[in-house]
């Protein structure tokens, strides 16, 4: 890892990507951006959040931009060994910090997206899923924080809340820590939370 903000370069040596040897190494930036720049998708080339680039001959997928934060890539490293076999979370292979992006290097899980089948899907198949991410929120919701040291945050309360409803007002973004977080929460945010309420692990807006 560089000693720079602005060149991380993290590679999990130990991830499958390099066990099964798909390619001597990750995909730099620069080829990350030609791929971008060769698609027809007019989000492709966006700075801040453009369209991940899938590389199906690698089985790699890789999120990027300007707002996709390095402690995303860590978190989703460490859910994915928490919550193996209960959330089929894509294994994560490094990342890196490029010219003010970061890049997150995964696994390309195959298939079609939720969002493109719902509307073509029957009421009970609905259900069905419904039933299934129902257990998957439940399986890390159920994760369990050190009571010695509870925090409300990210990558072990390392981290601030990334929420987009805190982007225009940065000093509540914390972390919060200590027995009392979520009162603290509560005071900064004008909150009407109890202080018997339990932190749980929680995903974007779930």
């Amino acid at each position: 890892m560089s000693a720079t903000d602005d060149d991380v370069f993290v590679v999990l040596q130990d991830s499958t990507f390099f066990k099964q040897k798909r390619a001597a190494s990750l995909p730099s930036p620069s080829n990350i951006r030609d791929l971008a720049n060769a698609s027809t998708n007019p989000f492709a080339v966006d700075f801040n959040r453009p369209s991940p680039i899938s590389i199906p001959s690698l089985g790699l997928f890789v999120k990027y931009g300007a707002d996709v934060p390095v402690v995303e890539a860590k978190t989703q490293m460490k859910m994915h060994a928490l919550l193996k076999g209960r959330v089929p979370i894509p294994e994560v292979y490094g990342w890196r910090v490029d010219s003010k992006q970061t890049f997150i290097y995964m696994e390309l899980v195959k298939g079609e997206t939720l969002s493109a089948r719902w509307g073509d899907l029957r009421e009970d198949t609905r259900l069905a899923i419904c039933e299934e991410l129902r257990d998957m929120v439940h399986a890390w919701r159920s994760l369990k924080q050190d009571s010695k040291d509870p925090y409300i945050g990210s990558d072990g309360g390392e981290e601030p809340l990334n929420e987009i409803f805190f982007a225009d007002r940065p000093w509540l973004r914390g972390p919060y820590r200590g027995q009392n977080a979520v009162e603290q929460l509560h005071q900064a945010c004008s909150l009407d939370i109890r202080n018997d309420v339990p932190i749980v692990f929680t995903h974007n807006d779930i």
